[in-house]
């Protein structure tokens, strides 16, 4: 392979991925908000780029130079495609990096999204504890969702066991654990065994959320006696009513937790 062979095959990577961070932007996309793409010029920046939502999940895509094409959201991708296509043969732009976009979410739109997402898929309102966090009940597990706006996160946060006495042996049994589930993050806080799973909050794609709460769901149904056995910790007892949320939930798990 040449250089020049070798750098082309770069910037078709980047290019890829741009246009499947883009996608997942367009699906996201919601009420009054737009994606704006733009670059830098001589004369200032110039928006390249405009995609808006439009009624009964459709979504417009007008590029300088080109028509206006408006699709259903469900071809994201045929969008974005579209989008880099333009950009490259009919703008002259060699690299994204050379872009800017201006979607950024505003405050409080991030959690508004994750409870919506939850609200439809519990069927109602998704209960929240003294800490503004989501509570879930997972398999008879609680799982706390926190919306970390500023870093454009969510977090899913769940408790396990308490009571580790053996911290060591804890520590050599989580390396078979994480490793056996590379997309789920089980840590010891103190004398407690965590499992967390993080994701991007900005796109948001709920699609992400509910493949995740489907994962850590599986998850906690081997969290078992057989578990806590090779933990050496003691689990959370009791069944927790996922109708019935008490708000200090969190700490009544973490900090008093039951005998």
């Amino acid at each position: 392979m040449t250089e020049k062979d070798h750098f082309d095959e770069v910037l078709d990577r980047d290019w890829d991925r741009f246009g499947e961070t883009l996608a997942d932007r367009i699906v996201a996309l919601a009420g009054t908000e737009s994606i704006g793409i733009s670059m830098d010029t001589a004369h200032g920046p110039a928006t390249y780029v405009r995609i808006r939502p439009k009624p009964e999940g459709h979504v417009e895509v007008a590029v300088a130079g080109a028509d206006t094409v408006t699709r259903s959201v469900a071809h994201a991708d045929e969008l974005a495609r579209h989008v880099v296509s333009v950009l490259r043969a009919h703008r002259n732009v060699v690299h994204p990096i050379f872009l800017h976009t201006d979607d950024a979410l505003a405050e409080g739109v991030l959690r508004d999204r994750v409870a919506d997402t939850l609200s439809r898929r519990l069927g109602r309102p998704a209960p929240v504890d003294a800490d503004g966090d989501f509570v879930l009940v997972l398999d008879s597990h609680a799982v706390f969702v926190i919306v970390d706006r500023p870093a454009h996160r969510v977090q899913l946060w769940a408790p396990l066991l308490h009571s580790i006495a053996e911290r060591a042996r804890a520590a050599d049994a989580l390396v078979d654990l994480n490793r056996d589930w590379p997309h789920i993050k089980v840590v010891l806080v103190e004398d407690r065994l965590v499992a967390t799973v993080d994701m991007l909050g900005d796109p948001f794609v709920p699609r992400h959320l509910n493949d995740l709460l489907e994962m850590l769901e599986i998850f906690l149904g081997t969290v078992d006696a057989r578990f806590a056995r090779r933990f050496d910790g003691t689990r959370y007892s009791g069944e927790i009513d996922p109708d019935v949320i008490d708000p200090d939930i969190e700490e009544t798990l973490l900090d008093e937790p039951p005998s």
